[in-house]
């Protein structure tokens, strides 16, 4: 079947034969491996429509049971982070916390070791130069930073220990490349601190 829309982002779905796919046609799509015996292919499982704003930036929880999507934008209110279920294909939460285009967001899991309690947060960086941090599933925010230049940020990747601590890393459009240091919180409810920035590309 051929379809006339143009992907803006996708992902793989951890644990399945699936991947989420964001599109110009403002619509959401989970595709999945279908056929056999070498005549594979991918086929849609779930489609709907996600908003009056193209969906440029994506990614999948780790365990595969939630997407985050980030919009287009150039004011607070059409740029939105929103946050959606991978077995309804629901909207489960969103926020207008940017003033520009949200460019990636990662979702971020530590904690768990030792026979803890992983935590989920969402970190996304955005055209206004800012680098946000939310809590899951409210999407309250818990630290904003920014990069040194004021430049807008173009691109965002996380690492995760044992131990809790992350490394964040954003690219922006200088272009630069800046490393952050984002330790785990001792307590569970605890205020989240920024991350610290351990620096930057010549």
């Amino acid at each position: 079947e051929v379809r006339s829309f143009v992907g803006q982002a996708a992902a793989s779905v951890p644990g399945s034969c699936c991947c989420i796919q964001t599109s110009e046609d403002l619509r959401l799509r989970l595709w999945a491996v279908g056929g056999g015996h070498g005549e594979e292919r991918l086929e849609v499982k779930h489609e709907v429509h996600a908003g009056r704003e193209q969906l440029v930036a994506l990614d999948v929880a780790p365990e595969g049971r939630l997407a985050a999507v980030g919009s287009k934008g150039f004011e607070r209110a059409s740029c939105e982070v929103s946050v959606w279920d991978m077995q309804s294909m629901e909207k489960l939460t969103s926020a207008h916390e940017f003033d520009n285009t949200i460019e990636a967001l990662r979702f971020l899991q530590r904690g768990g070791s030792g026979g803890g309690i992983p935590s989920l947060e969402l970190v996304a960086v955005s055209c206004d130069a800012s680098m946000k941090c939310f809590s899951l599933p409210s999407l309250a925010s818990l630290w904003v930073a920014s990069s040194c230049t004021h430049s807008p940020f173009t691109s965002l990747d996380v690492a995760c220990g044992l131990g809790g601590e992350a490394m964040l890393y954003a690219a922006t459009t200088e272009p630069e490349v800046f490393v952050w240091a984002c330790p785990q919180q001792e307590q569970q409810h605890a205020p989240n601190e920024p991350p610290l920035l351990l620096g930057k590309s010549e």
